[in-house]
């Protein structure tokens, strides 16, 4: 967080971009989505930016669902391998969920 005499700037990830006292934005090493926040008056704005990791994005696992083609696209644009077992865990998850909504009606 940075505070001029006229504006406020905040990152929503401190570990992934920090905010100098010219209000320039600093981003740091580790790959991901970072906002910023500028408050000035009544107004606001948010600059988004995505921080690569660049490596090569190969051999996808066959999407399942749109769930799935959405994380395999953010994957790609950050440069992020996927794991196959994490997919499978979140897959897993994601089946007990369904499960649970169709025995008791709800979503948990």
């Amino acid at each position: 967080t940075w505070t001029n005499t006229c504006a406020l700037f905040e990152s929503n990830e401190k570990d992934l971009a920090k905010i100098d006292e010219t209000g320039h934005v600093k981003v740091f090493e580790q790959p991901g989505d970072v906002a910023v926040m500028i408050r000035y008056q009544a107004k606001v704005a948010v600059f988004r930016a995505t921080i690569p990791l660049g490596a090569p994005v190969e051999n996808l696992p066959v999407a399942k669902n749109f769930i799935d083609e959405l994380v395999f696209k953010k994957l790609q644009i950050v440069g992020m391998p996927a794991s196959r077992q994490l997919f499978e865990k979140l897959r897993d998850s994601i089946e007990i969920q369904r499960q649970h909504k169709n025995v008791y009606g709800v979503v948990s």
